[in-house]
C-alpha cells in the first residue's frame, strides 16, 4: 500500500503515484467489477429472455399489488390464466412464490 509519505506527497501534489503493487490491486479491482456488471447485464437479458411477455405483463401488474382478479380484467384475459402465467414465470426465475418471483424479477431489472 501507499507508505504515508507518498501518499501525502501524493495528496499535496493532486496526483496518486501509486506502486507496482498498488497497480496490480487497482487493476483487479477494475477487472472484477468489470466482470461483475458484464455478468449482471448477460443475466438480466437472458433472464428477459425467458419470460414470455404474457408473463412479463401479469409480474409487473402483481409487482404493482394487483391481485389476480384485477390482473385478469386489465390485460382481458380469464384469472386461471393469469395464475398460470405468474406460476409460468415463477418456475422459469426459481422461485417459491409469486412475492419471491417478483422480488428476484425487481432485483434482475426485468421489471422496473
Amino acid at each position: 500500500m501507499l507508505t504515508r509519505v507518498r501518499a501525502q506527497r501524493a495528496v499535496a501534489a493532486n496526483r496518486l503515484d501509486p506502486s507496482p503493487d498498488d497497480q496490480s490491486l487497482l487493476g483487479f479491482a477494475l477487472s472484477y467489477a468489470l466482470g461483475t456488471l458484464l455478468q449482471r447485464r448477460f443475466n438480466v437479458g437472458r433472464a428477459r429472455r425467458r419470460i414470455s411477455a404474457s408473463e412479463y405483463d401479469c409480474l409487473l401488474w402483481a409487482a404493482g399489488g394487483k391481485t389476480d382478479w384485477e390482473i385478469s380484467i386489465i390485460l382481458g384475459i380469464s384469472k386461471p390464466t393469469v395464475t398460470k402465467h405468474i406460476l409460468s414465470a415463477r418456475e422459469k426465475l426459481g422461485a417459491v412464490t409469486k412475492a419471491h418471483a417478483i422480488a428476484i424479477a425487481l432485483r434482475e431489472m426485468i421489471i422496473r
